[in-house]
């Protein structure tokens, strides 16, 4: 059987009838060329079809390449500006600073060298980020070459030095340093806040500045012409108080929540991780230490001759002082975060499950227990017979301190302890506010709003308050509640701040201690 074959006109070609094109060119066999299955056909002035597309792949490659290149250089410019900017605003001097501020620097010298071919990129990234760069070199050229005015005080000192403000004269080192301190906790063992002062009452200015390597929970204590700093990486450290030189550092050996040393008659007594310590204040040389529960964030009090400890897990201590011998241990239900606070005999101290229990101070023996609302992370101030305490309720409470009777209650409170004096009590709250109330009949007397929650407990020298809320440190006068002044640190204040002579000393989560007083 012969099989018709229809040959192509175009090649020739036999095909099957049954094919409506050509199987060798695809041509359409009934007559004309098929649509778009032939390619047209190529001239000697035409570039092979391969070669075209070889080219189009390269095109399409550059332009990613570009696009990609641009948009990594603008981001490492962009990257390493931020990062240069933050470093000299807000860690100069510090770890993350040192490391910072060249791996900026580094980042903007890399993006530019990425987009050098590109004009085109670098006319995209714009002039904002040419000029901004160029401003952040010139800072740290300033900085290098130290071009700051020297007869001016500066606002941001360095780190591990002494501002460059203008040295004290001799009467001004006569009136910080003249002995008179603040040598525990809140000023004494009562806890009430009060301190000598005056402090400053104007507008001050950063006498020093001293970076101490970590962030810094605690509050300073000034005894014997020295500044004492216990931080959160476990070193004490004494500091000159007129100059912030360095005197020495101890490692403690364990790590520090904020607990605040105390200095009686030379010696420094501090506790941390797993101990109670005593340290030579003079020379940094250890006395004695003996092991305790975890100590947390209490601080020990000194009164007489006896050592009284706290620590997180609600253990409490009476030491012999001078030899380190425990006299009596004693117990609370809860955790504890506050330090306790003696007077006339008693000691009293709150947990966290609202209770206040006070101890007779002697014999460790318990003399009541109230409960309150609320958790308590504030330590107790002492006054007149009286026990001002604030739970996180909120609530501020007036206790009998004899019977642990409430005299009075106020819907005002937080983690920030209360300070007594003039017939007034203070006490920083959770709700951004400073209140002052009547200590008497709980009366409110004014109300300082801060824009921030006051964690700090407020330090008290004649008729100025200084408390610190956020970042910034505030001197509020105690008869109207006006701020007198306020300055900004860099970082949040949580500590208690210490009034002595015209200087006032702070510690802040940056890591700095300031020693601010009026500008001369």
């Amino acid at each position: 059987m012969v099989v018709p074959m229809i040959l192509c006109p175009a090649c020739g070609w036999a095909n099957s009838f049954q094919h409506a094109f050509c199987a060798e060119c695809a041509t359409l066999l009934a007559g004309g060329e098929g649509q778009g299955l032939v390619p047209a056909p190529q001239t000697q002035f035409a570039l092979p079809d391969y070669l075209i597309a070889a080219r189009q792949r390269d095109l399409d490659a550059r332009r990613r390449g570009l696009q990609i290149g641009d948009g990594a250089g603008s981001g490492l410019v962009w990257t390493g500006a931020l990062l240069a900017i933050g470093a000299l605003l807000f860690a100069s001097g510090g770890r993350v600073g040192t490391w910072a501020l060249p791996g900026g620097i580094g980042l903007i010298i890399g993006g530019f060298w990425r987009m050098r071919r590109d004009p085109h990129a670098l006319s995209r990234v714009g002039v904002v980020t040419t000029v901004l760069s160029a401003m952040v070199l010139g800072a740290v050229l300033v900085q290098l070459l130290d071009f700051q005015p020297k007869d001016l005080p500066a606002a941001l000192p360095s780190a591990t030095t002494t501002s460059p403000t203008p040295t004290p004269d001799p009467a001004e080192e006569i009136s910080v340093g003249d002995g008179v301190g603040v040598p525990m906790f809140r000023g004494g063992p009562r806890l009430d806040g009060q301190q000598p002062g005056p402090g400053p009452l104007l507008d001050p200015v950063v006498r020093w500045r001293v970076f101490t390597g970590g962030e810094i929970y605690a509050s300073p204590v000034v005894a014997g012409g020295m500044v004492f700093i216990a931080t959160k990486g476990g070193y004490l450290l004494a500091l000159d108080m007129v100059t912030g030189e360095e005197v020495w550092r101890f490692d403690l050996g364990g790590y520090i929540v904020r607990g605040t040393p105390a200095v009686v008659d030379g010696v420094v007594y501090v506790q941390a991780g797993y101990a109670l310590l005593a340290v030579d204040a003079a020379t940094g040389t250890e006395r004695w230490r003996i092991p305790i529960r975890f100590a947390g964030s209490p601080s020990p009090i000194v009164v007489a001759d006896t050592v009284y400890a706290a620590t997180q897990e609600g253990h409490l201590y009476a030491v012999e002082r001078t030899t380190g011998v425990i006299r009596w241990q004693a117990t609370v239900k809860g955790l504890v975060v506050s330090s306790p606070a003696v007077d006339d005999g008693r000691l009293v101290i709150g947990d966290d499950t609202g209770s206040v229990t006070a101890f007779d101070a002697r014999t460790g023996r318990t003399v009541w227990t109230r409960q309150l609302s609320g958790e308590i992370f504030a330590s107790p101030a002492m006054s007149a017979g009286a026990v001002f305490i604030s739970t996180t309720a909120p609530e501020l409470t007036r206790l009998d301190a004899t019977t642990g009777e409430v005299m009075w209650r106020a819907a005002v409170g937080g983690q920030g302890s209360p300070a007594v004096g003039g017939g007034l009590v203070f006490v920083g709250s959770g709700s951004n506010g400073l209140y002052a109330f009547d200590a008497a009949t709980g009366a409110p007397r004014w109300l300082m709003p801060t824009g921030q929650a006051v964690v700090s407990s407020p330090a008290l020298a004649a008729d100025t308050l200084f408390v610190g809320s956020g970042s910034t440190m505030y001197g509020v006068d105690t008869r109207s509640g006006v701020p007198r002044w306020s300055y900004p640190t860099g970082g949040r204040i949580t500590g208690s701040p210490a009034a002595v002579g015209d200087t006032l000393f702070v510690g802040s989560h940056d890591g700095f201690v300031y020693a601010l007083s009026e500008a001369t």
